[in-house]
């Protein structure tokens, strides 16, 4: 009797602990006592997804809140501007529908960032494998974001090794390498970037360094960690290095991310 008191007891706490969870509890612990390790398992299985719900909970909360935010402040200035139209404060010349058209534009990008992040964020997409020479990939989303490096006169130096295949999505891997060098031409002010691919072993490295502003060790890594990623903007840096995380998982591979603030970013991808 005294042994099933002592097994059934942990079976129990599992048990509530579990029906309080599905019924929204999400803070409910276990703490089992005893030393049956199976039990204790168990219960680090259930205390782990009760902060995962949590975690996303509070992420879907600081969705809704910071979209709110976010779209109110572009839509406050169109519904400003056309009542001063209305009105016949001023006319509406071209210096100001122009104004109008870039909060239009502003407001696409913030909705599609966020149908984007939603996207991977629920693992929402799939993978189209197929042999790619990513030599050639690399190559043309290089060359076509040295016009951006230039307005800012920044350097942008790229060093691919040719005739390298790999299986892969190319649409997604594309996606992932204009991401990160859209995020070292926003970010950085003075210097410029640099872009590499090479063979190391049985592993293909694609490296991109800056000298931008960087981040704090705990922004790089809760991105690298996938892990309590708070999503205080729809249009921040985290978001397209964070969807560029999740596309390298989804493929199997690595991402290594290094930055300090004020020193710069480096990222590489290891296939």
């Amino acid at each position: 009797m005294l042994f099933f008191y002592r097994l059934s007891k942990p079976i129990h706490q599992i048990a509530v602990a579990a029906k309080d969870i599905s019924t929204g509890h999400l803070k409910t612990r276990i703490a089992i006592k005893g030393n049956v390790a199976e039990m204790h398992e168990i219960a680090d299985s259930i205390n782990a997804l009760g902060e995962s719900l949590c975690n996303q909970e509070k992420f879907r909360q600081d969705l809704i809140v910071t979209l709110s935010h976010e779209l109110r402040t572009p839509l406050q200035i169109l519904l400003n501007q056309l009542e001063a139209m209305l009105d016949g404060i001023y006319e509406a010349d071209s210096e100001r529908l122009e104004a109008m058209r870039v909060e239009i534009a502003r407001t696409g990008e913030l909705l599609n960032e966020l149908e984007d992040r939603l996207i991977y964020e629920n693992d929402s997409f799939d993978l189209n494998i197929t042999q790619v020479n990513v030599s050639d990939l690399v190559h043309r989303v290089a060359i076509g974001h040295e016009g951006s490096f230039a307005q800012k006169k920044l350097y942008f130096l790229y060093n691919i090794e040719p005739d390298v295949f790999i299986e892969a999505d190319s649409v997604r891997l594309a996606q992932v390498l204009i991401n990160l060098l859209s995020n070292a031409i926003k970010y950085t002010q003075a210097g410029g970037a640099n872009l590499s691919l090479k063979r190391t072993g049985k592993n293909v490295i694609i490296e991109i360094t800056d000298s931008g502003e960087g981040m704090d060790e705990e922004t790089a890594k809760n991105i690298i960690n996938r892990s309590s990623q708070s999503f205080k903007a729809v249009n921040s840096k985290g978001v397209g290095l964070y969807i560029a995380k999740l596309i390298v998982d989804k493929h199997g591979w690595t991402i290594d991310i290094e930055s300090h603030r004020g020193l710069g970013t480096t990222i590489k991808i290891i296939i």
